[in-house]
């Protein structure tokens, strides 16, 4: 996971905590997007699977055959961003958002968001001891409590406040993301 987080960093994607100008110490969903979204006029919001770390695609790809990069967001965020100005209007190359609609749990010992296997994964004193308990009212991020309400995060407050005006707006959904019905306007 630190792995494709450094790729992806260097591959000029940048960290945005959701909700948007929330601090680090507050419970918060960490999404990424292009250092240069506000002069894109093309974006691509990739909605990932819900039990996948941000930026990752399949695990068993990237510990696997296909490596790294093409297990991962790297892969794809590299083409979109090798577009160059000849390939898009307005002289400047794509740009992308990789929402995350797995790490939708929040840990408020550990101060980060994860997912439902990484939360049932998580150390317990022995294996007969009970398994960390989940509350949706306090291990969640308010606005952020599904995937549905992530998604419709994104479209109403990340895209307008990242992208600019008349931003031609793609959008891949992968897996269960695909079903949680993106409004069209």
């Amino acid at each position: 996971r630190s792995i494709v987080s450094a790729r992806l960093a260097a591959e000029g994607m940048q960290t945005h905590l959701l909700p948007l100008g929330v601090p680090k110490s507050s419970p918060h969903i960490p999404i990424l997007a292009s250092t240069h979204i506000s002069a894109a006029p093309r974006v691509i919001l990739l909605l990932g699977d819900s039990i996948q770390d941000l930026g990752i695609f399949a695990l068993r790809i990237v510990g696997g055959h296909g490596g790294i990069n093409a297990g991962s967001a790297v892969d794809l965020v590299k083409y979109v961003h090798a577009s160059g100005p000849a390939d898009t209007e307005g002289g400047e190359r794509p740009a992308v958002i990789i929402g995350n609609c797995g790490q939708l749990r929040w840990n408020r010992k550990q101060g980060r968001a994860m997912t439902r296997v990484s939360w049932d994964s998580q150390t317990r004193e022995s294996a007969v001891h009970d398994a960390v308990v989940y509350d949706p009212a306090t291990n969640t991020v308010e606005g952020q409590r599904d995937q549905k309400e992530h998604i419709n995060y994104l479209l109403s407050a990340v895209v307008p406040a990242l992208c600019m005006k008349g931003v031609k707006l793609d959008v891949i959904a992968i897996a269960d993301s695909a079903r949680c019905g993106i409004p069209v306007s």
